[in-house]
């Protein structure tokens, strides 16, 4: 694990990134990970008032989350407005940052990845190619919506037409990211998820809500899209699967301040795919068809 500085940081001044804690981002990767099977690319938004080391890494710890369900996968979570109660997404909505941020983030990784395993100064291209063409799944927390949500807008720009062929042989950052895991965070954006699940090639959507009488945002907005896709029957009643994409519910058994470290888990049960093993007291799920190539939506 590494908390990075970081060139193309969403917040903080390039030229003060080394003195500067605004222009960290962790990197990790779960336990056993092996970059030669099906993995992911996480992207963890954090939410308010909040930093890397005191609240993702330590009280958090999203990568023992990940790791609870099995998942092959490295997280990427860059440090947002930094212990402060701000949703802006920085310069995440800049038109083509988030391509520098996530290519940063694979060089990165491929020289941590091959340091560790081959004692080498310069990681292979075949490992930084692979990092570069990981799928990737969002997952927003609270008030990580705003970057979360300016990334996905940048990545639907990006995605082809279905029934067109792709020309390049580096998959754009909208055929890249699969997925989103929404946790309590839909304080609006309901038109950029209804846009984002209905793509040529079917991204995945979980999103939970708790009861909140200072603020049922998060509440009203998921009960909106649950009639929106239960009318376009994309609804899942468990785990999603290629036909049914989008799986909303109510989380009774946390609280908003503690959804992470216990109830992030229960989230990622309706991820399909990337997994060492399937965890022992869950059934199997439906995985998705990960291809490249995109399908006519239905």
């Amino acid at each position: 694990m590494a908390i990075t500085p970081f060139i193309f940081a969403p917040f903080g001044s390039p030229s003060k990134m080394q003195h500067s804690p605004e222009c960290c981002t962790e990197l990790s990767f779960t336990k056993n990970f092996d970059i030669n099977k099906p993995a992911v690319m996480v992207f963890f938004a954090h939410g308010h008032s909040a930093t890397l080391e005191r609240d993702v890494v330590k009280r958090q710890n999203v990568l023992l989350q990940l790791e609870k369900e099995g998942m092959n996968a490295v997280l990427v979570a860059p440090q947002l407005k930094y212990d402060q109660p701000d949703s802006s997404p920085g310069r995440f909505q800049e038109r083509g940052f988030a391509n520098k941020f996530f290519d940063e983030a694979a060089m990165k990784l491929a020289q941590m990845h091959d340091q560790q395993k081959y004692n080498t100064g310069r990681p292979h291209k075949q490992t930084v190619d692979s990092f570069k063409q990981m799928p990737i799944m969002m997952v927003s927390y609270s008030g990580g919506y705003g970057a979360t949500f300016a990334i996905m807008e940048q990545a639907m720009r990006e995605i082809p037409k279905a029934g067109l062929p792709m020309t390049d042989a580096q998959p754009t950052l909208g055929e890249r990211i699969k997925g989103a895991v929404l946790l309590d965070t839909l304080y609006g954006g309901g038109d950029v998820i209804k846009r984002f699940a209905t793509q040529p090639h079917r991204p995945f959507v979980v999103s939970n809500y708790i009861e909140n009488p200072r603020n049922n945002a998060p509440k009203h907005t998921n009960q909106d899209l649950q009639r929106y896709f239960a009318s376009k029957q994309m609804l899942a009643t468990a785990h999603i699967n290629e036909a049914h994409n989008v799986k909303i519910y109510q989380e009774r058994v946390v609280g908003h301040t503690e959804l992470v470290e216990k109830g992030m888990t229960r989230a990622l049960r309706y991820v399909p795919g990337y997994r060492h093993d399937v965890p022992r007291d869950q059934p199997t799920p439906k995985v998705l068809n990960f291809s490249n190539k995109p399908k006519a939506q239905a």
